[in-house]
């Protein structure tokens, strides 16, 4: 099997000191691919890159200890910024795309360290960390971090100004066609009666095969609504 086999060669590799082929063998481990599953032996192979320089296996680490519920580890792991000249498969992306920037790998594991770190101060309930970190990440533009910090201004309504700020950062990641977002907007607009507007964000969420809108879309129409000609 090509997995196996995949294995097999990150594993040589590895063995020999290569950081790259630690943490491929480590999402093997993690992932039970081409070996069978073991998280512990995923995080002692993405340790072993760590200790030679490569601080952003902590990103892949983060995200395995995430899965497993250890937010306080996430945090104390990724506190401090990422910074990496090179990265993970840039090698191989340089040879089919040609240079690529270090900008481009900077920002994807920059990013996925402040949504990890959102995310779990949102899940141990410190809400005042998390609204940091998803602001940080939002006004980059990254979706997810638009979207969650929306979330957490939604659900705290005791500030009145709360409710804009969630509208305002749901419609700037329904302008990424998050779907969540647009399924959001559209019941905001649909409870004042704006169907209209409600049927174009249900039908940006229908279009990308949302069930949820779709649904949603169904009730528009039994509503018979008066701007259809």
């Amino acid at each position: 099997k090509k997995e196996e086999k995949f294995y097999l060669l990150c594993n040589k590799f590895a063995k020999e000191g290569s950081a790259s082929a630690q943490i491929n063998i480590a999402k093997c481990y993690y992932e039970g691919k081409g070996v069978p599953q073991n998280p512990r032996e995923a995080i002692r192979w993405l340790d072993s890159a760590i200790t030679q320089g490569k601080n952003y296996a902590k990103v892949y680490k983060a995200k395995y200890l995430y899965d497993e519920s250890k937010y306080s580890e996430v945090i104390n792991l990724l506190k401090d910024s990422i910074d990496e000249s090179r990265y993970h498969y840039k090698g191989i992306l340089n040879t089919i795309f040609g240079n690529l920037e270090d900008s481009y790998y900077k920002k994807k594991f920059e990013h996925q360290r402040l949504l990890l770190l959102g995310a779990s101060y949102q899940n141990m309930g410190i809400t005042k960390e998390s609204l940091y970190y998803y602001n940080i990440l939002a006004n980059k533009g990254n979706t997810l971090g638009q979207r969650e910090l929306a979330k957490i201004y939604n659900k705290d309504k005791i500030d009145s100004s709360n409710l804009a700020k969630a509208i305002s950062w749901f419609s700037k990641a329904a302008d990424n066609d998050d779907q969540f977002s647009n399924c959001f907007l559209g019941d905001q607009a649909f409870a004042k009666n704006n169907f209209q507007l409600a049927e174009k964000y249900y039908l940006k969420a229908a279009q990308k095969g949302n069930t949820i809108a779709k649904r949603q879309l169904g009730k528009l129409l039994l509503k018979e609504m008066p701007y259809r000609p």
